[in-house]
């Protein structure tokens, strides 16, 4: 993109497509979950996870679908705030989207271990695709098998967005055209998100513990879509930025 090409762009209204997509990807990860996986998935409990499973089929494939939803807001946010930010530092910018976009992909395909659970159940009951039948507690194990895999996956997608939080944290603390606390949030965000993703692989026993440091990355991450929708840029240090 040349100087003429970036002057065209109008920076409110990157900054408000982006804050309104990662309002879309807060509240698409918070109701997959918190209400449907916080419904279905009972720790220490195999059979009852699996029950419930199979008694919520529908809200499932609906968490399912919306985690997809999630994973096309979060590649808009990439490239939005790549064009809004790279005005900074082009190169951090676009190494801060590269670790958002392997972050989703790593996101998006970790939702296939859990959804594996239900086509299991499903198959074990003589649906479509059915492999050989399991004896039940062999299946139940196996529910919990997949949504474990599918918290460990999580946490290793969390690890490439805890790099991205931090260079935009970088990237908006040197920003003049966005308030400065917004980057050292998110690079307390992305700090608690490298405690907690290493925790649970290092030393898994302590991961209750840092389990509230999530409440900062929730605090950074919503103030920053709140700010960006709400309050824009400062459109004229953006365009001087430019230059």
């Amino acid at each position: 993109m040349n100087d003429a090409q970036e002057g065209a762009l109008n920076p409110n209204a990157l900054a408000r497509a982006a804050g309104a997509l990662y309002l879309v990807i807060i509240a698409a990860g918070v109701w997959t979950e918190a209400v449907v996986r916080g419904s279905i998935r009972v720790r220490e409990d195999a059979a009852a996870t699996a029950a419930n499973l199979i008694a919520n089929e529908g809200l499932f494939r609906m968490g399912f679908a919306t985690e997809m939803v999630m994973g096309l807001a979060d590649v808009g946010v990439a490239l939005l705030l790549f064009f809004l930010l790279r005005v900074v530092s082009k190169p951090l910018a676009m190494a801060a989207a590269v670790f958002h976009l392997v972050s989703t992909a790593v996101l998006s395909a970790n939702t296939l271990t859990a959804f594996g659970a239900l086509l299991l159940m499903l198959g074990n009951a003589g649906g479509t695709f059915a492999p050989a039948p399991f004896e039940a507690r062999e299946a139940e194990a196996l529910v919990a098998l997949f949504f474990n895999w599918h918290t460990h996956g999580y946490s290793v997608a969390l690890v490439f967005f805890a790099v991205n939080c931090l260079a935009l944290g970088w990237l908006i603390h040197r920003a003049k055209f966005l308030p400065s606390v917004l980057g050292w949030l998110m690079a307390a965000a992305g700090l608690v998100y490298l405690v907690t993703s290493f925790t649970r692989f290092l030393a898994p026993e302590h991961y209750g513990a840092v389990v509230p440091g999530f409440l900062i990355c929730l605090l950074a991450e919503g103030t920053l879509a709140l700010w960006l929708v709400v309050r824009g840029v400062d459109d004229e240090k953006w365009r001087a930025s430019t230059g």
